[in-house]
């Protein structure tokens, strides 16, 4: 049932962001045992695990590629989305040093609150109600995990993402996850 999901979570997100730095569904196809799903994404030539560990990343990698995440992740939670399980595994990237975020099979969706909707008095009510959700447990490594997640809490929103943002660019810096 848990992968089911996962599977179900994969198509819709990926089928319906569009964004150049989300992979993109090319096609889906059916196994032959009529059990299992093929998706066919984008070609990238590796994650950002690899190149990490390569230890090829000057400062302007760096910038660039951290750019690239959180504009992919603006665009993400804009489209009511918390993807749940950053981490350098999952964004992949190409030898030009363009990335791609992957695995949207613990995503949620989650209402966004845009900056004019945060400083409206009138909307306190709904930014109660629409800055969390329940959701379940921990998905993703503990490395890049937020305190709320490490924690189970059950209410948490998009900034445990960036949370999780903050932690790749201190693992790109340092060489090694800290």
């Amino acid at each position: 049932k848990e992968s089911s999901q996962r599977i179900y979570r994969e198509i819709l997100y990926t089928s319906q962001l569009n964004h150049k730095n989300c992979v993109e569904m090319k096609k889906i196809h059916k196994g032959s045992n009529e059990k299992d799903v093929y998706l066919v994404l984008n070609l990238m030539e590796t994650d950002l695990t690899s190149v990490i560990k390569s230890g090829i990343l000057e400062s302007s990698h760096i910038k660039y590629i951290i750019f690239q995440i959180l504009k992919a992740v603006e665009y993400i939670h804009r489209s009511g989305i918390v993807h749940r399980d950053i981490k350098p595994g999952n964004i992949l990237i190409n030898s030009n040093g363009k990335i791609r975020i992957c695995d949207f099979g613990h995503s949620r969706s989650i209402d966004y609150i845009s900056p004019d909707e945060i400083n409206d008095k009138s909307l306190e009510i709904k930014k109660t109600h629409k800055k969390t959700s329940l959701l379940t447990e921990s998905p993703s490594e503990r490395w890049y995990s937020s305190p709320e997640i490490l924690l189970n809490s059950k209410e948490y929103n998009q900034s445990s993402d960036i949370w999780s943002i903050g932690c790749i660019l201190g693992e790109m810096i340092g060489g090694s996850p800290i």
